[in-house]
Parts: C-alpha cells; sequence; structure tokens
C-alpha cells in the first residue's frame, strides 16, 4: 500500500511543479523577464521542495519512525517529483555553454546554499 501512495503522492508532485513552473512563466513574462523564467522556476520549486522535506524528516523524527510512511510518501514520492535537480543541473550548463559564467557559479551556489538553508529552516522550525 505504501508503495501506491508514493506514486500517487508522485504524480501530485509533478502537477504541483508543473502548475508553478507554468504560473511562475507568466508572472516572469509580464515583468519582462522572460528569458530566465525556467530558472526562477527551477530555484523557487527547489528552495520550497528543500524547505518542505526538512519539514518531513522532522515530523517524522518525532513520530519515532525514522524513514517511515510519511518519508515514503511525502518525502520520496511527492517531494522526488516536485523537485528537480535535472533541470537545475542542465539550466547551470545552459549559462556555461552561453558564456555566462558568472551566473552559472552564482545560480548553482546559490541554489546549494539557498536549498540547504532552507531545508535547515524547515527542520528546526518543526523539529522538538
Amino acid at each position: 500500500m505504501n508503495y501506491l501512495m508514493m506514486g500517487l503522492c508522485g504524480v501530485l508532485g509533478v502537477f504541483a511543479r508543473f502548475g508553478i513552473s507554468r504560473c511562475t512563466a507568466l508572472w516572469v513574462e509580464s515583468q519582462g523577464l522572460a528569458s530566465y523564467y525556467a530558472v526562477l522556476g527551477t530555484l523557487g520549486i527547489n528552495i520550497l521542495g528543500s524547505f518542505l522535506l526538512g519539514v518531513v524528516v522532522a515530523l517524522d523524527g518525532r513520530s519515532g519512525a525514522s524513514g517511515g510512511v510519511l518519508v515514503q510518501t511525502l518525502g520520496v514520492g511527492f517531494l522526488g517529483a516536485f523537485t528537480t535537480f535535472s533541470a537545475f543541473s542542465v539550466e547551470v550548463l545552459g549559462f556555461v555553454r552561453g558564456g555566462q559564467w558568472g551566473l552559472a557559479m552564482g545560480y548553482g551556489a546559490g541554489s546549494v546554499i539557498l536549498g540547504v538553508g532552507a531545508a535547515a529552516l524547515g527542520y528546526f522550525a518543526w523539529a522538538k
């Protein structure tokens, strides 16, 4: 049953990522920043996903059943499908290929720092 729930949550994570990406694209285009919509969407999704995974891990730790149903369904299923390391990697590569080394380094380092910071914030806000 846990595998079914994990799969269903994964489907929901994909739809959530797609919806947020589309909304981000529309907003960014309306601001005249159309060339950066994918990067901003991916960055926002990965930071939010990192924060939420920190919360899930903290709540799972409270239950005393580390690696339990909460981590499997929400962590692996929903958030595994919601966040996207592969898109982040290709976007950094796109900056490198375009000779935009500063953007590549800033986006790469910023994503890691903000992602880890968001995960820590989510975890410590809910851990007791």
